[in-house]
């Protein structure tokens, strides 16, 4: 592009190294970082072009973020955290052998910096409508953009053809996988076995770029861009702390099993709660805690009171749910979930106990009518997300959950709600609903006493269930 400083593959190059050298003053980074990444440019750059400033700045911030963390920049990576929320010196040091571990050439680097300024545009509506529906979505529409369109993206140009295979690859592992439910507990086994078997397709060098590049994104979440000595205001001790545990985990992904390391996570992160995870109720609590985005024992009672008020039987429908893993018994990925629980514990009409007995609802209505080939189903909840925001009353909820609707076919479904009454308050409407789940929640209750002292007798002539034996023994491998 014209009148930009950096135009070729070997300058960029050259300005990073200068760069990470400290060659330039610290108030300069963010201006030389758009002359490299014209994407970037406050005024030329295409994501001010397609309207996207706040993405443009985010991605900014997290390029700067990544050349504190290759710089030992503690100073500068904490500067706009909150000194009682900072992220740790020990937590900093933990990062330090992270950036050591992935060893990462200049050449790697340069990629890096490139992806993490071109994959937010992606995100641009304006752009990726316009293209045909097999390129559409984030990582697609950079995909066809760097094949078909280099101008738009022309730090795609600066890039040497390895680069270019390594940013490829990252955008391709994108597709196969989503850290950010890893780290909420949201994905599954199954998921970790997609990126593993990607992996070993392409190598490790693929990996280590996927979570350097993945740390540089979680660092832009919050980011204005627009004061360089700010840093990451995202990765601060909470954030960082369940983000450490992750890497952690997937750095086993060459010598564990897809199970070893999905459920050594939980296990680390039942540590930091406080929590015990012997037992299979054990292990559904700690994967409710981090679905609802815990990060301080307070956060996890929260989720404990709301837990032990359910009934019997809808508890041993999620202890059973939270503990198949997509492999060997079939399972469901229930996308949104950490947002139907923020807003159901936002409402006081829903509240965190009515959501959990919900979901408990939505897995048994799965478990009857879903007989898909795949061991993974999908299952959308954005509509019961926004559902919990609005609903004014329990009774509506409720009714409304029953009359709910499964869209879809295959291994990838919609639950739809039925908004009609969604405004309502309690009324004599809803007495018949009410009742009958009330008359199915007494039988289920029956039968779960029943099923307790079945469950009893099993344990105590040692045949507990496979799946619970199995996931505790992965646990264990993990320690």
């Amino acid at each position: 592009m014209l009148g930009f400083k950096y135009t070729s593959k070997d300058c960029v190059r050259h300005f990073l190294k200068q760069v990470l050298e400290g060659q330039f003053a610290v108030a300069e980074v963010a201006g030389e970082l758009q002359e490299a990444f014209p994407e970037l440019h406050e005024e030329y750059g295409v994501y001010e072009q397609l309207d996207q400033s706040q993405e443009r700045k985010s991605c900014l911030t997290s390029l700067m973020s990544v050349i504190w963390l290759l710089t030992d920049r503690y100073d500068l990576f904490t500067a706009g955290q909150a000194p009682k929320s900072r992220l740790t010196p020990e937590q900093w040091a933990d990062m330090q052998l992270f950036v050591k571990w992935a060893n990462m050439s200049m050449d790697t680097i340069q990629a890096v910096f490139a992806f993490l300024a071109i994959r937010g545009l992606g995100k641009a509506k304006m752009l990726s409508s316009q293209l045909p529906t097999i390129h559409q979505g984030p990582e697609l529409t950079v995909l066809h953009l760097m094949r078909a369109a280099p101008n738009v993206v022309p730090s795609a140009e600066r890039m040497g053809e390895e680069m270019c295979r390594l940013v490829e690859t990252n955008l391709m592992i994108h597709t196969q996988f989503n850290l950010g439910q890893m780290m909420q507990g949201e994905n599954l086994p199954f998921n970790v076995k997609k990126l593993q078997d990607y992996i070993n397709e392409t190598g490790e060098d693929s990996l280590k770029f996927y979570l350097v590049s993945l740390v540089g994104i979680l660092c832009g979440i919050a980011g204005d861009g627009g004061q360089v000595v700010l840093g990451s205001r995202f990765m601060n001790e909470n954030n960082g702390r369940t983000t450490l545990l992750c890497m952690s985990a997937l750095q086993h992904l060459g010598g564990q099993t897809a199970q070893e390391v999905y459920w050594g996570y939980i296990l680390a992160r039942s540590q930091t709660f406080g929590l015990q995870i012997s037992t299979p109720q054990e292990i559904a609590l700690v994967r409710l805690a981090c679905l609802n985005r815990a990060h301080h024992p307070s956060d996890v009672e929260v989720v404990s009171d709301a837990w032990e008020s359910l009934a019997v039987s809808d508890r041993n429908v999620l202890i059973e749910f939270f503990l198949r893993d997509g492999i060997v018994e079939t399972t469901y990925l229930f996308s949104f979930l950490p947002l139907c629980f923020a807003n159901a514990r936002d409402n006081v009409a829903v509240g965190l106990a009515s959501a959990f007995t919900v979901l408990a609802e939505i897995v048994d209505m799965m478990n009857a009518n879903v007989n898909a080939e795949a061991t993974l189903v999908t299952v959308d909840l954005s509509d019961l997300a926004v559902f919990f925001g609005t609903v004014k009353s329990q009774g509506v909820l409720l009714t409304c959950i029953m009359q709910s609707e499964l869209v879809g076919d295959g291994s990838s479904l919609c639950l739809k709600m039925d908004w009609n009454q969604v405004n309502a308050g309690e009324s004599g409407d809803f007495d018949i609903g009410n009742g009958l789940i009330r008359v199915m929640r007494n039988q289920r209750a029956h039968a779960d006493e029943l099923a307790t002292i079945k469950m009893q007798i099993a344990l105590s002539l040692g045949t507990g269930t496979r799946i619970h034996s199995r996931q505790l023994e992965h646990c264990a491998t993990w320690t």
